[in-house]
């Protein structure tokens, strides 16, 4: 997967942002986000405190990702 279809998944990100506030995660709390794709949920989650693991089966985006 190239760096312009992992820009065009954006779209993800924007629709998942109220599942933060959904899941709650407690300070602390492990998390185990599968299919994390750009990492940017995982990222919003990992700001609340918890540890967030993040597994996906693409490499292009798990590279990106690790970013996060």
């Amino acid at each position: 997967m190239d760096s312009g279809s992992i820009g065009k998944l954006g779209y993800v990100s924007e629709f998942g942002k109220g599942a933060v506030e959904l899941l709650n995660p407690a300070k602390g709390e492990r998390i185990l986000d599968l299919g994390c794709g750009t990492g940017d949920l995982a990222y919003e989650i990992n700001q609340t405190g918890a540890a967030v693991t993040g597994l996906d089966l693409s490499d292009a985006i798990g590279e990106n990702g690790q970013l996060h």
